[in-house]
């Protein structure tokens, strides 16, 4: 995350936090945007083993609170892995 925010500085980059370590990389969006790309597979990884979540609550927690979240033209993209 560092490299991407340390090489386009005067970009607005969205971040999830305490979620760096999801990041598979970034896209330019529509307009001077860059939309940082995240693994839904190691998101739900991180809730269910990290924060205690089962995977039930996990995948409901991140349908509405990240997939089902829209923050502008920076909103991250969620790379679905999982399968």
């Amino acid at each position: 995350l560092q490299e991407i925010i340390d090489t386009y500085p005067d970009y607005e980059i969205l971040v999830c936090d305490g979620y760096d370590d999801c990041i598979l990389g970034y896209d330019f969006g529509i307009g001077e945007h860059i939309r940082l790309i995240y693994s839904v597979k190691k998101i739900l990884d991180k809730m269910v083993s990290e924060e205690g979540l089962d995977e039930i609550d996990a995948i409901e927690h991140f349908e509405f609170n990240f997939r089902g979240a829209y923050v502008g033209e920076s909103t991250p993209i969620w790379c679905q892995d999982d399968l």
